[in-house]
C-alpha cells in the first residue's frame, strides 16, 4: 500500500480521502472530456511580456474552442500585431477598443504592476470579467475601489495567485483542511526566488513584500483560512543596485494568529542552487511538509555518495501548469471575495473560466 493510501487510511474516520489533483498533462483531457461551453472565452489580453507568455501558453494548450484570443493589447505595436496574428485576433496599444467590443467577453491583466490598478478599472467600468496579475495596486485605496466596483458590477473577477492552482499546495490545503494534522500551530515557508530579476522589473514591482512576500502570505491563508493579528520583519540588502531602490532581498517575517498559530516566512530574491520554495505546518496531531519540485527524480549513485537532481531553476519552470489549470479547471479554490447575486454575464460563456461561486 503506498504512503498515501496508507495515511488516508490511518486518519481518523471522520477524515475522507482526497480526491487526485490534476497534472498539467490532463488538463486539456479533463476539458475536451467535459462538456465544452456553449461559446468559447473571448478574451482581451492586456501585456504580452512574460506573464501574459504564460497565458498565450495556456490558450494554445487548451484551445480556440475553450478560450480564445480576440485581442492582444500591448505598448508596443510590434508585439501585439505579432501576437494578433498567430492567434488570430485582433491587436492594438489601449484597452478601450477592445472593450467596446462585443465580442470580447473577459480581461485578463498581465501587463507591469503599475499599470493593473487602471486597467482593471477600465475592464469592470465596462461590466467585462476580469483575471488580473497581483497586485490590483500599491495603493490599498486603489485595491479597495476596485473590490467595491466589482461588487457593484457583479461580474467574475479574480486576481491570480497561481500558487492555489499547484497540485502540491492543493495536496496540503485538503490535508490541513481534513484534520489530518489536527489544529496548525507552526507554519514555516522558505520562497527564495532565482535568478535575481531584471533591475527594470523590480523598479515598477512595488518591491519585495508587494512582488514576492504577498504569494506567501496568501499561502498562509489559503492552507489555514486565518489572517495575522501582528506582523513582524525584518530584513537586510546584499544587492547596491536593490539598496538605491530603497528596498531590500533578504527578509525573515513572524506572523502571529488569534488561534494562537504562529508562522514565519523567509525570502530571498536568489538563491544560487535554483528556485527553493518548501513549506511545513505542525499540527496538534502531527506534520505536512511539502518540498522542491526537481528538474527530475533520477538519483545517481556511485563509490563518491548519491547525487540528487537540482531543483527547478526559476518559477516559469516550477509553476508553468499553474496558469493553465487556473484557467480551465473548474475545481479551481475561490477567493473569499464572492458575490451573493447573479453576474451579468451568461453563465454559459466562462463555464470552465473565472468561475462565479454560487
Amino acid at each position: 500500500m503506498d504512503s498515501q493510501r496508507k495515511m488516508s487510511s490511518d486518519a481518523s474516520p471522520s477524515f475522507q480521502p482526497i480526491k487526485r489533483v490534476v497534472s498539467e498533462k490532463e488538463v486539456k483531457a479533463m476539458v475536451l472530456a467535459d462538456k465544452p461551453p456553449a461559446q468559447a472565452l473571448r478574451v482581451a489580453l492586456v501585456g504580452l511580456g512574460r506573464a501574459g507568455g504564460f497565458h498565450m501558453q495556456s490558450m494554445r494548450l487548451l484551445g480556440p474552442h475553450v478560450v480564445k484570443l480576440a485581442w492582444a493589447i500591448d505598448m508596443n505595436e510590434a508585439r501585439a500585431a505579432e501576437v494578433g496574428k498567430e492567434f488570430g485576433a485582433k491587436h492594438g496599444t489601449k484597452l478601450t477598443e477592445a472593450l467596446a467590443d462585443p465580442e470580447v467577453d473577459a480581461v485578463i491583466v498581465a501587463s507591469t504592476t503599475d499599470t493593473h490598478f487602471a486597467f482593471c478599472k477600465e475592464a469592470l467600468e465596462a461590466n467585462k470579467c476580469l483575471l488580473t496579475e497581483k497586485p490590483i495596486s500599491h495603493d490599498p485605496k486603489e485595491v479597495q475601489q476596485i473590490l467595491d466596483l466589482a461588487k457593484e458590477k457583479k461580474v467574475p473577477f479574480i486576481v491570480g495567485y497561481q500558487r492555489r492552482c499547484d497540485k502540491n499546495f492543493r495536496r496540503m490545503h485538503e490535508l490541513v483542511k481534513g484534520g489530518v494534522i489536527g489544529e496548525p500551530r507552526i507554519i514555516r515557508c522558505t520562497s527564495r526566488d532565482n535568478p535575481l530579476p531584471p533591475l527594470p522589473y523590480l523598479e515598477t514591482s512595488g518591491g519585495i513584500f508587494h512582488d514576492m512576500l504577498s504569494h506567501d502570505f496568501d499561502m498562509l491563508n489559503y492552507l489555514t483560512g486565518q489572517i495575522p493579528k501582528s506582523v513582524y520583519s525584518i530584513g537586510h540588502c546584499y544587492v547596491p543596485e536593490i539598496k538605491a531602490m530603497n528596498d531590500v532581498d533578504t527578509v525573515v517575517c513572524t506572523l502571529d494568529f488569534e488561534s494562537g498559530l504562529l508562522a514565519t516566512v523567509d525570502t530571498s530574491r536568489v538563491a544560487a542552487y535554483g528556485y527553493d520554495q518548501r513549506v511545513e505546518v505542525f499540527g496538534a496531531t502531527g506534520m505536512v511538509s511539502m518540498n522542491n519540485e526537481t528538474e527530475n527524480t533520477v538519483e545517481l549513485a556511485t563509490t563518491e555518495g548519491f547525487l540528487k537532481p537540482v531543483a527547478e531553476w526559476s518559477f516559469p519552470q516550477r509553476y508553468k501548469h499553474t496558469y493553465t489549470i487556473e484557467l480551465a479547471d473548474k475545481n479551481m479554490p475561490e477567493p473569499k471575495m464572492h458575490f451573493e447575486s447573479g453576474c451579468n454575464t451568461p453563465k454559459e460563456k466562462f463555464k470552465l473560466v473565472f468561475k462565479p461561486r454560487k
